[in-house]
């Protein structure tokens, strides 16, 4: 009897100690491949960030390069598209969130180069210019779906997206005039 305790105390002995091999070793090794995921959606969020500084630089000189600004949006869309799915396999919301919160981010200005180039389409009377939007239009819808694939990813992983603000009833610009007084009783209006 004592020769079988001594023998399953050892067996346990090496279990203990081929887990605890695997957890040093496996858990850095997924760790260190998640911080290079981490760092691709820093990346991305700084290519947003530049994309978002030519825009405002667009705005006040008037000079679009909507060109550009969609260039840069498509390296961050295409580094968010590489890690969403890697972030849903692995099962790391804290990845995923990161990845939703960047492609919204990204959605936003793309909705904003959208709406720009049809602007220049509906309102431009230069046929080179109009031809240039519509590739424009074309390139940002494809990126639009990209960047949707990624934000549908991500909440399916468990990001969860920023809650809705409550709604405010606007103050009145001007106060109400003041009501006249009632009429006196027994007198004739």
């Amino acid at each position: 009897m004592k020769k079988l305790l001594r023998y399953k105390a050892g067996l346990l002995i090496i279990f203990i100690f081929s887990f605890l091999s695997v957890v040093f070793l496996v858990v850095p090794a997924v760790a260190g491949e998640m911080a290079a995921e981490f760092a691709k959606v820093e990346k991305a969020e700084k290519f947003t960030a530049e994309a978002y500084k030519m825009s405002v630089k667009a705005e006040t000189t008037g000079e679009v390069e909507l060109e550009e600004i969609l260039k840069v949006l498509k390296e961050g869309t295409e580094l968010l598209s590489e890690v969403a799915p890697i972030a849903y396999e692995a099962g790391v919301v804290k990845l995923c969130q990161r990845v939703l919160n960047a492609a919204k981010r990204a959605a936003f200005l793309i909705a904003q180069i959208i709406n720009t180039a049809e602007n220049i389409v509906q309102t431009s009377t230069d046929e080179k210019v109009v031809n240039a939007a519509k590739e424009i239009l074309i390139k940002a819808g494809a990126l639009q779906d990209e960047n949707e694939i990624n934000i549908k990813i991500s909440l399916a992983c468990g990001a969860v997206p920023e809650p809705a603000e409550a709604y405010e009833a606007p103050e009145k610009p001007f106060p109400d005039p003041p009501k006249p007084p009632p009429p006196p009783p027994g007198s004739e209006t």
